[in-house]
């Protein structure tokens, strides 16, 4: 889901709305889609526990309970996930990093290149086998973790050749 481009991936998400006039997305990410497993986890197995009570009850309130039980079970388990999915961007743009999460409790760094001290990844073993890992971004004054980002080597490639062209660039002035 990373990807390099001037076109944001959701032009109406909050990279499109603080971008400046002149100003160029370079690399682009998401949340990693690993957050939905849990909740497909779930609901392969409340399918499973569904389709056995199917089977074996003679009752249909029964069966009836247990599929609208599953049901208000498995919803709200996808619609977590894919609010804190549909609502994290992470950017790296010529200027400066930006990393928004959240919907009602938004966290939000936007940092010129001049105060980023550095971006680490962290991956778990699963996370190297499906490419997602913590992301941390350290600032002037401060540190932030972002977990579960897609592809975060291809973001930390990106950012850090903008932090070197900027070092680069302010050595010769």
């Amino acid at each position: 889901m990373a990807k390099s481009t001037n076109a944001p991936l959701n032009p109406n998400g909050y990279v499109s709305k603080v971008l400046l006039g002149n100003e160029t997305i370079l690399h682009q990410t998401r949340l990693h889609r690993i957050v939905y497993a849990k909740s497909v986890f779930s609901a392969v197995l409340l399918l499973l526990v569904s389709i056995l009570t199917f089977l074996i009850s003679d009752d249909a309130r029964i069966v009836l309970s247990v599929w609208t039980a599953s049901i208000l079970i498995v919803v709200p388990m996808w619609l977590a996930p894919y609010i804190r999915s549909a609502h994290s961007e992470y950017a790296v743009t010529d200027t400066r990093v930006i990393l928004k999460t959240g919907l009602l409790r938004q966290t939000v760094l936007d940092l010129q290149w001049k105060g980023v001290g550095g971006i680490s990844v962290g991956q778990t073993l699963f996370g190297r086998l499906f490419n997602y890992g913590t992301m941390g971004v350290l600032g002037d004054s401060a540190g932030q973790k972002f977990p579960r980002v897609a592809d975060p080597f291809a973001f930390k490639r990106a950012a850090e050749e903008m932090i070197q062209k900027n070092a680069n660039g302010n050595a010769s002035k």
